[in-house]
């Protein structure tokens, strides 16, 4: 059902050429669809992640799912218009929480559309190592990417929802990242 959604509204958005795509109402109910998926699923994933205890951890992350971000990668929509927005957490004084190897590992990393790369690029290779009974390894990195993916989807898709731009929202009511935190705060 959702696949005929974002399908249908691709394909008319295609078809009205790219020059009108951004302007288009059908693009932005297409943004705020893709935006609560991915939402969705990253909230999940970052359960998974998150309940997952170094005896059962298999079984916890073979559980995360990529369905809206493998489907919105098979339509073809574009990405970058998609999740445009700039990556807030690593712009001014809240970077400074995060730790040195986490803004080096992120570096050049400054839209939403490239954290979301990174993100399911990390998912896709855990799968593949608990599929194939490899060694898992430090999941520390992909709990932080997906703190922040998280944090940042939801600050996008609560401004599209609330019609209020993320900066002139209240203090405090946006998701916000803490990177020595377990989890993302509210």
């Amino acid at each position: 059902m959702i696949d005929t959604v974002f399908s249908q509204l691709l394909q008319r958005l295609v078809n009205s050429g790219f020059d009108r795509l951004k302007v288009s109402k059908d693009f932005l109910i297409l943004k705020r669809l893709a935006h609560e998926r991915i939402c969705r699923e990253l909230f999940w994933n970052l359960e998974c992640i998150s309940n997952s205890r170094p005896d059962e951890r298999s079984v916890y992350l073979s559980l995360m799912r990529t369905d809206a971000f493998d489907d919105l990668v098979k339509l073809g929509a574009p990405m970058d218009d998609i999740f445009g927005s700039h990556v807030t957490a690593l712009i001014g004084p809240p970077a400074s929480a995060l730790s040195k190897q986490l803004r080096r590992r992120l570096k050049g990393v400054d839209l939403l559309s490239h954290l979301l790369d990174r993100t399911y690029n990390r998912i896709w290779m855990l799968r593949h190592r608990v599929t194939h009974g490899l060694e898992l390894g430090d999941i520390s990195y992909l709990r932080q990417l997906l703190k922040l993916s998280l944090a940042e989807t939801t600050n996008f898709r609560d401004a599209c929802i609330d019609g209020r731009p993320i900066a002139n929202r209240n203090p405090g009511q946006p998701m916000t990242f803490i990177a020595d935190s377990d989890s993302a705060v509210w």
